[in-house]
């Protein structure tokens, strides 16, 4: 894939990475997508410099261009009390704009799978805004399983989980009551 390097995020990349959300909200919003409202990674940026700090967000890169970024966190967020297993929580996901339809989600996807993996942990899970049906049909083509709906910060999402590893290769679902 056209020299696409992935790394985790170091302090100085903090402003390319926020720059990278903001503009991908703003294209949503333009679509009439309410999801990341523009200006909302701005005022996280003290959230997300912590992510940086503690290594929790990969950057893809082709060459010197910023291609795409994600989040890949250890922690149990909220919206998956009662599901079982330890997992890789991805947030963030984003593709700049010009490099759009390059795989670039899907390598960032792939990265975090294969890290969750080494790390001995079973699943990959991950949430969307319930009302981007295309962003939820990209997650299903990855391979994520639909386990349902949360309430986060006032909004629905839509839960997906996609196992990465399993005892004896069995690769039973996590969620409640599978």
């Amino acid at each position: 894939m056209w020299g696409l390097e992935i790394s985790v995020a170091r302090a100085g990349d903090l402003d390319a990475y926020v720059d990278l959300l903001e503009e991908a909200g703003s294209w949503l919003w333009e679509r009439e997508i309410r999801q990341w409202e523009p200006g909302s990674h701005r005022a996280q940026r003290p959230r997300l410099a912590r992510d940086v700090e503690r290594g929790a967000v990969r950057l893809a890169r082709a060459g010197a261009q910023l291609a795409g970024g994600v989040i890949l966190d250890w922690e149990r967020g909220p919206v998956w009390d009662g599901f079982e297993g330890e997992a890789g929580y991805v947030y963030k996901l984003v593709v700049a704009r010009a490099s759009a339809g390059r795989g670039v989600g899907a390598r960032l996807l792939r990265h975090c799978e294969e890290e969750t993996r080494q790390r001995g942990r079973r699943w990959v899970r991950l949430d969307c805004w319930s009302g981007n049906a295309r962003l939820r049909a990209y997650y299903e083509d990855a391979g994520y399983a639909p386990r349902g709906q949360a309430r986060e910060h006032g909004a629905s999402v839509s839960l997906f989980e996609k196992p990465v590893s399993g005892p004896g290769g069995s690769l039973e679902s996590g969620a409640p009551g599978a």
